[in-house]
């Protein structure tokens, strides 16, 4: 098991965590890393997941329904504590109006946009 030390000291390659774990559990973590510039980039995968579970949404009634996973809507922060460095957002259900409401959530623009059909 790898340890937070072992982090910090640039021995990880890389580190995979959840939106609530890079946001609440090892928030700190994060930020020292990016202080160290020890954070190269960011992938986001399932990505979709940003715009489905971020955000509240409106039910058919009108009514207001809270977000699933809060942490989902708040990954800018993630971006913001980090700084410049590249994101990859991956996906293989977005639909057309879902990419670029995810390349507008994330902050993305201008950005680079592969989109392949299933082989």
């Amino acid at each position: 098991m790898t340890s937070t030390d072992d982090v910090k000291q640039g021995k990880v390659s890389i580190l995979l965590g959840s939106p609530e774990s890079l946001l609440v559990q090892h928030r700190k973590l994060i930020w020292e890393l990016a202080e160290a510039k020890l954070i190269a980039a960011i992938a986001v995968d399932e990505a979709h997941c940003v715009r489905k579970f971020g955000f509240p949404r409106k039910k058919q009634n009108g009514k207001t329904k809270a977000a699933f996973r809060p942490a989902y809507g708040r990954l800018l922060e993630v971006r913001a504590m980090i700084g410049d460095v590249p994101l990859v957002a991956l996906t293989a259900t977005a639909t057309a109006d879902g990419q670029a409401k995810l390349i507008k959530s994330l902050n993305m623009s201008p950005c680079f946009s592969l989109i392949l059909p299933p082989s």
